[in-house]
């Protein structure tokens, strides 16, 4: 099982390399929805459960 660290905010921050295709905290299973954070100096890509509302980040930098 891949490295699963969880922020304060809550926000799941796990290897690329391990794959997401199930969320780790509610078992759903049909996808997720995609937002960008700004908020890191960096945009970064974060999936959000939309069963749970569980955050990851794959660490998906976006130019924008």
């Amino acid at each position: 099982m891949a490295t699963v660290n969880i922020s304060r905010d809550g926000t799941v921050t796990r290897p690329m390399s391990s794959g997401l295709e199930v969320c780790v905290n509610c078992g759903y299973k049909r996808g997720f929805h995609v937002t960008i954070n700004t908020g890191t100096g960096k945009p970064m890509i974060i999936l959000v459960c939309p069963d749970c509302g569980t955050k990851y980040d794959l660490d998906w930098p976006v130019n924008i």
